[in-house]
């Protein structure tokens, strides 16, 4: 598929808890959008759990056969992987992003579904900032969201463990520049570049303003398929393709089946080092058992430990390297992952390495919180 078919009904749906101030703010930017953009909306008050839950399942039954996407407004205190509503109930957002799946909502099968959610993800404050849209509960959350289904984007206002910001006068930074950047490009560019476009003009604002954000491009997080790969300093290991979701079990076999084939090809020898971070499959027991019976080195990983991984770098080489080839369905894009991944020159793995040092230094200087990186 070259492109959504985006002639059709569009349809979204506002979720806001009213008692955050400046909430309003958001909430008719947002309205000036969906109607410049073509959108029928609806919007919810979140007071309660039953309510909210209601509402979302009420909205969904009601698509018509013929809508042609869905954009999801999430305006909530929250902490990570969860929201809370306004009478202090929690709901957790995969259980939302379930509730379109191909599965449950088949009138979205194939078509875009992007979910903006704004609340706090953490702990971590923002400095300067008269708001954040955390909860009393709000504290680090050991479960992440688990893969879901196809076609979904989720842009988050604040990376993992930070709080999101609010101003009582003009409402989100985010719904500011979303605004703005919307009007100029919504009927010309993709939705990641326009997300992208917002990232940069949130940059700005925050050299202008002096304001701490995170300078990483917003994440389309991975639904239904996904990759997990090698990247040791001499080059790429192999690269695997996840189908469904993955359990400990699976994650064991994957390690079986490419760890340790790629460091035969690779010739690393020994004194080699494994990292992984702590997701649940990482630390179940059976996991640290195989390590431990392979006589495999894992590197420490502290709770709330900066991510620290070159991989992440290396995995957005990989993102624009495919989007420059533009895959038009799942097998062209699995096909379009290989080459590319086969393509990333072990000197480009080597130099992130290499600069790990500059980056942890900076780390620390900037007590665990965002660097220039």
């Amino acid at each position: 598929m070259d492109r959504y078919e985006l002639s059709k009904s569009r349809r979204a749906l506002i979720l806001c808890d009213m008692k955050r101030r400046g909430a309003e703010h958001d909430v008719q930017r947002m309205e000036v959008l969906f109607k410049r953009n073509g959108f029928r909306h609806t919007a919810v008050n979140a007071l309660n759990q039953k309510e909210v839950m209601t509402a979302f399942r009420t909205f969904r039954d009601e698509l018509p056969c013929d809508v042609s996407c869905l954009m999801v407004v999430i305006m909530c205190h929250g902490r990570l992987g969860h929201i809370s509503v306004s009478n202090g109930e929690e709901i957790e957002l995969e259980e939302i992003y379930q509730m379109f799946n191909n599965r449950l909502c088949p009138a979205l099968r194939e078509k875009p579904k992007l979910f903006v959610v704004q609340a706090c993800r953490g702990v971590k404050e923002h400095p300067k900032h008269p708001y954040m849209d955390g909860s009393k509960q709000s504290g680090p959350l050991t479960s992440k969201l688990l893969p879901t289904e196809s076609d979904i984007m989720v842009v988050y206002a604040v990376c993992p463990e930070k709080l999101a910001i609010r101003h009582q006068d003009y409402g989100c930074p985010l719904f500011v520049e979303m605004e703005k950047v919307f009007v100029d490009f919504s009927t010309s560019r993709h939705m990641y570049e326009l997300f992208t476009k917002v990232n940069g003009s949130l940059d700005r604002r925050v050299e202008k303003q002096g304001f701490t954000f995170d300078r990483e491009a917003p994440r389309r997080e991975a639904k239904k398929d996904q990759l997990t790969r090698l990247d040791p300093a001499i080059g790429t290991g192999r690269l695997h393709r996840i189908e469904g979701r993955m359990d400990g079990a699976m994650y064991r076999e994957i390690l079986a089946n490419n760890l340790l084939p790629s460091v035969r090809a690779l010739k690393m020898g020994r004194g080699w080092v494994f990292q992984h971070d702590n997701d649940l499959k990482h630390t179940a027991r059976a996991t640290k058992e195989w390590l431990r019976k392979k006589h495999l080195k894992v590197l420490e990983w502290p709770s709330q430990s900066p991510d620290l991984n070159p991989i992440e770098h290396i995995w957005r080489e990989l993102k624009v390297r495919i989007a420059q080839r533009q895959p038009r369905n799942l097998k062209d894009l699995e096909k379009v992952c290989m080459e590319e991944w086969a393509k990333i020159p072990p000197a480009v793995c080597a130099n992130l390495v290499k600069t790990y040092r500059k980056r942890m230094i900076s780390v620390i200087a900037n007590k665990g919180f965002c660097t220039k990186y």
